[in-house]
C-alpha cells in the first residue's frame, strides 16, 4: 500500500497515511534516525522441524506465532532452497539489469495487461510521502504451465482462469540471455514449493488444522520480482532518496531474499525504523495484509521501507504469495470470540492482491504529477513576464491600451475607465512599481526552480508550498500583487489568481494528490534519486 505523510508538531513525530486497498490508515513515526534490530524483533528461525514430525511442525508453529504477533517479521534458516538456486538467480538478476535499456524495454510493463515485465528506475512510487523509488524491477505472476506441482493448463477450473495473470511475453523477451527463464523460474518454484509448506505452519499457528488452507494454494498468487537497487554515490552521510518508499506487501506473506548490501528497515510498534541487515543463508519472510486480516489482527502486517546507503548496487528477490485469488475468505473461526468479533467482512483474495488492488489504490489517490508540474511553470513564467512588464508601465500594451480607450469612448468600458487611468506616457516608472516587479520576477523563478530541484531550506522553512492550500494561497497572493490598471497585467494577475483558486479547491478532493514535489519529502523533478 502507499502512503502520504500529514505533519503533527515539529517535535517528535510525524503522521504517516497508509493507503490500503481497503483504505487509509495512520501510524505515528518517530522523529530518530533507523537504528539496529535486536534479536528478539526480527528473531532467526530455524526450519529444520518442518521436515519432521506433527509434533515437530506444532513446535515451529509456536516460534512462528510469537514472532507474526510481534513485528510480523522473521528470518528463517535451514528454508531447504538449494544455495546455487539463489545464486544462479541472483546471477541472471544481475545480467538482465545489466543490459542497455532498450534491451529491458522489450519486456516492460507497459506491454502487459497485469504488470508483468520491466518496471524503469523511478516508475514506481511506493510511497506519495517520499521519492519516487529508485530501483528497476523485473516481475512476473503466476503461470500454473510452471507450477512445481504439475498441472494441466487446460484443466484449470473456470473459475479461476480470469485470474490467472502470467504472461509469456516476460521469457520470449528474455529469450537471448542464456537460461534466464530456467534459473529465474527454478529459483521461484522452489519459493512457491516452500511456501506452500508454510501455510501449512501458519494454520497451525492460528490453532487451524494443518493443512485448512491447502484446497485454496492450488492455484496461488505467487508473483516473483527481482529488484535492483543503485548504489548510492553521494557517500553514507549524505541525504538520499527511498528506494523502495514505506507501505506494507498485499498477500498473505512474502518471502525475501536479499543479497549483502542491506537496506530493509521496518516501522515498529513504538513507530521507530528497525534495520534489518541480511543474514547469510536465510530468507527474510513478513506477513502481508491479507493474512492479517483473516487473523483478526493477530498477526502483524508491518510497514517496511528500503534504502540503499551503500556505494555498491543491492538486488534482492521477493515472492509474494497469497491464496486463489477466486476464493473468497472471511475471518478465521480460531481467532474472533463473542468478546472479540470479526473486524472485516469477507473478500475475495483478488481483491487484495495485485494487480486489483493497484487499480483500487489507484483510485484512492489520483496523481496527476505531469499536468501540476506543467502547471506550475506555466505560472512561472506568468510570474515573470508579469514581473518585467512592472518596468514598462504601458510599453508592453500600449498598443492594446489605445484600442481599449476607443472602446471606453464608445461607452462600452466607461466603469471600467473610472477605476484605472492609463498613463499618457508609456516610459514612466516609478520606485515602488520596480520592487513590485523585482518581487514577481523572483517569485516566478523560484516557482519554476521548485519543479527542478527544492532546496532543503526552502522545504524547511517554506513548507507551505507542498500542498494544494499552501500553493494555492501563495498563488492568489501574486496573482493579486500582479493585478494592475494594465490589460495584460490584469489578464496575468487572473490567470496566477485562478490557478490558485483552483488549487485551493483541490486540497479538499482526497482522491487527487498534489505531485511529488509539492510534498515536502520530495526533491524535485530533476533531482538526483538514489
Amino acid at each position: 500500500m502507499a502512503s502520504t505523510t500529514v505533519e503533527t508538531t515539529a517535535a517528535a513525530s510525524y503522521k504517516l497515511e497508509l493507503m490500503t486497498a481497503y483504505g487509509p490508515v495512520f501510524r505515528d513515526v518517530l522523529r530518530k534516525p533507523p537504528r539496529d534490530c535486536a534479536a528478539s524483533e526480527v528473531p532467526v528461525i530455524d526450519l529444520s522441524g518442518l521436515w519432521g514430525d506433527l509434533e515437530s511442525r506444532k513446535a515451529l508453529a509456536a516460534t512462528v506465532r510469537e514472532a507474526a504477533e510481534n513485528t510480523g517479521f522473521f528470518y528463517i534458516s535451514n528454508h531447504g532452497i538449494p544455495e546455487e538456486v539463489t545464486d544462479a538467480a541472483l546471477r541472471q538478476t544481475k545480467v538482465f539489469f545489466a543490459q542497455e535499456e532498450d534491451k529491458k524495454r522489450a519486456v516492460s510493463t507497459a506491454k502487459s495487461r497485469w504488470f508483468n515485465g520491466w518496471v524503469e528506475k523511478h516508475g514506481t512510487h511506493a510511497s506519495p510521502s517520499e521519492t519516487r523509488d529508485h530501483r528497476e524491477g523485473f516481475g512476473w505472476r503466476y503461470d500454473p504451465r510452471y507450477d512445481p506441482d504439475p498441472k494441466d493448463p487446460g484443466a484449470v477450473p473456470e473459475a479461476i482462469r480470469p485470474w490467472i495473470r502470467g504472461e509469456e511475453f516476460v521469457w520470449d523477451g528474455t529469450g537471448h540471455l542464456p537460461d534466464f527463464k530456467r534459473d529465474v523460474l527454478a529459483y521461484w518454484q522452489g519459493c512457491l514449493g516452500l511456501a506452500r509448506r508454510l501455510i501449512r505452519v501458519f494454520a497451525l499457528a492460528l490453532d487451524l488444522p494443518e493443512t485448512y488452507f491447502d484446497s485454496i494454494v492450488t492455484y496461488p498468487g505467487a508473483d516473483g520480482v527481482l529488484n535492483y537497487y543503485p548504489g548510492n554515490e553521494e557517500g553514507a552521510s549524505a541525504p538520499i532518496d527511498v528506494g523502495l518508499g514505506a507501505h506494507t506487501d498485499l498477500q498473505c506473506f512474502t518471502l525475501l531474499w536479499q543479497d549483502s548490501v542491506g537496506g530493509l528497515q521496518v516501522l515498529s510498534k513504538e513507530g521507530e525504523w528497525i534495520k534489518v541487515p541480511p543474514v547469510r543463508g536465510t530468507f527474510v519472510v513478513n506477513i502481508g495484509d491479507f493474512l492479517m486480516r483473516l487473523s483478526n489482527d493477530r498477526f502483524k502486517s508491518t510497514v517496511h521501507r528500503v534504502f540503499n546507503h551503500a556505494p555498491v548496487d543491492r538486488y534482492s528477490m521477493p515472492i509474494f504469495f497469497g491464496f486463489n485469488f477466486n476464493e473468497k475468505c472471511s475471518v478465521l473461526p480460531s481467532c474472533t470470540s463473542e468478546g472479540n468479533p470479526p473486524k472485516y467482512e469477507p473478500i475475495t483474495c483478488g481483491e487484495s492482491s495485485p494487480p486489483y488492488s493497484e487499480h483500487k489504490v489507484a483510485t484512492v489517490k489520483m496523481d496527476f504529477s505531469n499536468i501540476f508540474r506543467i502547471v506550475n511553470l506555466v505560472v512561472a513564467v506568468i510570474m515573470i513576464l508579469g514581473g518585467i512588464s512592472q518596468f514598462f508601465p504601458l510599453g508592453l500594451c500600449h498598443g492594446l491600451g489605445s484600442v481599449v480607450r476607443e472602446a471606453m469612448t464608445s461607452g462600452i468600458l466607461r466603469d471600467f475607465d473610472r477605476d484605472f487611468e492609463f498613463d499618457s506616457n508609456p516610459f514612466l516608472v516609478d520606485s515602488q512599481s520596480i520592487i513590485i516587479g523585482c518581487y514577481v520576477i523572483l517569485f516566478g523563478l523560484a516557482t519554476g526552480l521548485l519543479e527542478f530541484q527544492i532546496p532543503p531550506q526552502v522545504s524547511r522553512y517554506a513548507s507551505f508550498l507542498f500542498s494544494f492550500a499552501g500553493r494555492g494561497a501563495f498563488y492568489i497572493f501574486v496573482g493579486c500583487i500582479l493585478l494592475d490598471g494594465h490589460v495584460l497585467r490584469i489578464i496575468a494577475g487572473s490567470a496566477v489568481g485562478l490557478i490558485g483558486v483552483c488549487y485551493a479547491v483541490l486540497e479538499f478532493i482526497p482522491s487527487i494528490e498534489p505531485p511529488a514535489n509539492m510534498r515536502e519529502a520530495d526533491a524535485g523533478w530533476g533531482a538526483e534519486q538514489v
